[in-house]
């Protein structure tokens, strides 16, 4: 029990922790004058739970305009963020991403330019800027999409990473 108790406020502390390096990153890009949207992973916790702390993130996910997308790699370079994979280039076909990694602290982060690779079920990015909302809370101010347009997201997102169902 005290081992599940230990287990428990770890993910809680590294929530948080995440959370706070997602304020540090949206304020950055807002400073630049970057429009960014931040979608699962906190934000989704503080939606769906009314708490950061309760859902545990592995990474955080950024959607930018694909023309702000060398402006956002940028910062985040300049931040001690490295792609995560040495071969892996912004302009390779049927791509959506670029996952960086950061050592101390440790953080990852995905910039998105597009929510879906385009050969897959798309999630318009420019209407999701117009439609999304701005979420606040102890020191996280996060844009992030509608709860509507993100249980959308979230279907084409399961859907393309073939989400299994768990049993009870």
């Amino acid at each position: 029990l005290v081992e599940n108790h230990e287990k428990a406020a770890r993910k809680k502390i590294r929530s948080l922790g995440m959370a706070g390096e997602l304020a540090r990153i949206l304020r950055s890009f807002d400073e630049a004058g970057l429009t960014a949207i931040a979608f699962k992973g906190p934000t989704l916790a503080y939606l769906a739970y009314g708490d950061v702390a309760v859902r545990d993130s592995t990474d955080l996910d950024i959607y930018v305009p694909r023309q702000q997308l060398p402006a956002a790699l940028n910062l985040l370079a300049a931040d001690g963020y490295d792609k995560k994979s040495p071969g892996f280039k912004a302009s390779l076909a049927g791509a959506c991403e670029v996952a960086l990694r950061r050592q101390d602290p440790e953080c990852e982060v995905d910039v998105h330019w597009l929510f879906s690779p385009p050969y897959f079920l798309q999630f318009d990015g420019e209407r999701a800027i117009e439609r999304s909302i701005v979420v606040q809370l102890s020191g996280l101010v996060a844009r992030t999409l509608r709860p509507e347009d993100l249980l959308i997201y979230l279907c084409i997102h399961a859907a393309r990473e073939c989400w299994a169902l768990r049993s009870i």
